[in-house]
């Protein structure tokens, strides 16, 4: 789950709202850090297509090769086309396999398919214009089958595809024009090939405009989910998940974790004083204090429920969590609502209930919330607008 009080739950939905609404004809999405999420999940979701198309390519190769000693190959063909698929082709398929199948080396699979795709297209075109002198064909298609395959299993995005297929409609009328004759059939031939290519280009631009319109949507969709409407925090099922993985990085590391649940005094009666959309806006503004308490990665802060929010703090002594707590309440202070029935102040005050602990395997989340929540108990016991721990 993302920190909400790293990148603010609320701004990176307005961000992906404002992504939908704005629309994204050029295949890029205008925030870069959007952009730089979707690249990363787009990849993801079509390495196993690129293994295939990779290892395919391998197999159809040899499988061209073998047959090339026993057919009536025309020698002077055999002798370019051989070292070209053997020693150029083959090689910078199996490195491009090698780089997508390879974690730490994935982020270069882009490059390594564009340039495996020229490479391809660039030796096809040389067999083509040698084998025409020895009265034999190597088909031209290869070149389109390069960019469907590149498109459509190899996921490669839209922009990219384009570029690379601009660039093997180069080779491919090129090389027909300078260096082979003209020839009616070969007309009609290249024009299929460069429809197929066309077509090819649309569908891939088409297929990754609905990927990024569902990414967004299901970002969006996911996000809601884990957010509290009313503050943005995170909603009390997406806080538990965060607050889980918090204490296992605790356990792990042996360290201190701080867990502090936070509840405004005498809420109820401000909000049937002065209407829920006052309580509204003071629990909006409690939630923004919230989030200043908790702006490092691995601090996490929600709403619990009701008026009671829940920040945890990893790695600090108890004594240091002890003062962001009472820090965190005096802001809350510091806000200034105005509140003229409480018996504790005249405007709204928080009790906090903190609870800190290197936690070991034996311990759950349920211990860890439970004391602080006695923890709690005792603030409001003792009066109120106070921090109390153990």
């Amino acid at each position: 789950m993302v920190n909400a009080a790293h990148t603010g739950q609320n701004g990176w939905t307005s961000r992906i709202r404002s992504e939908l609404t704005r629309g994204f004809p050029g295949l890029v999405f205008g925030d870069s850090e959007i952009e730089s999420r979707f690249r990363r999940d787009y990849f993801q979701a079509g390495v196993r297509y690129r293994i295939l198309m990779l290892a395919l390519g391998i197999v159809i190769l040899v499988a061209t090769v073998v047959p090339q000693t026993l057919l009536s190959v025309p020698p002077e063909v055999r002798d370019v086309s051989l070292p070209l698929q053997l020693f150029v082709i083959l090689p910078a398929l199996a490195i491009s396999l090698v780089i997508t199948a390879a974690r730490g080396l994935q982020r270069y699979s882009g490059f390594a398919i564009f340039a495996t795709g020229i490479l391809i297209g660039l030796a096809v075109m040389r067999m083509r214009i040698v084998a025409h002198g020895a009265d034999y064909d190597v088909p031209m298609e290869y070149i389109a089958v390069i960019v469907v395959s590149a498109g459509f299993l190899g996921r490669m995005r839209g922009r990219k595809l384009l570029v690379l297929a601009l660039l093997l409609v180069l080779i491919l009328v090129g090389g027909e024009v300078l260096y082979l004759p003209a020839d009616l059939e070969d007309f009609y031939r290249v024009g299929a090939n460069l429809t197929l290519i066309a077509m090819s280009c649309i569908g891939t631009y088409a297929y990754e405009h609905a990927m990024r319109l569902n990414w967004l949507n299901a970002t969006l969709l996911e996000q809601l989910s884990t957010q509290d409407p009313l503050t943005g925090l995170p909603n009390r099922r997406a806080l538990e998940t965060a607050l889980r993985q918090h204490l296992r990085h605790a356990t792990r590391h042996q360290c201190v974790i701080g867990l502090a649940i936070v509840d405004l005094d005498y809420f109820k009666l401000y909000n049937d004083n002065y209407g829920h959309l006052a309580g509204d806006d003071c629990l909006r503004q409690v939630a923004e204090v919230l989030q200043k308490s908790a702006r490092r990665p691995l601090d996490c802060c929600g709403r619990f429920g009701g008026e009671e929010f829940v920040v945890a703090w990893i790695g600090n002594d108890p004594a240091e969590m002890q003062s962001m707590a009472e820090l965190l309440l005096d802001r809350v202070r510091a806000l200034d609502i105005r509140h003229g029935i409480t018996p504790a102040a005249d405007s709204i005050t928080a009790s906090a209930g903190l609870f800190t602990i290197i936690p070991d395997k034996s311990t759950s989340l349920e211990y860890v919330m439970e004391m602080a929540d006695r923890m709690l108990y005792a603030a409001k016991a003792a009066g109120r607008d106070r921090v109390v721990t153990e």
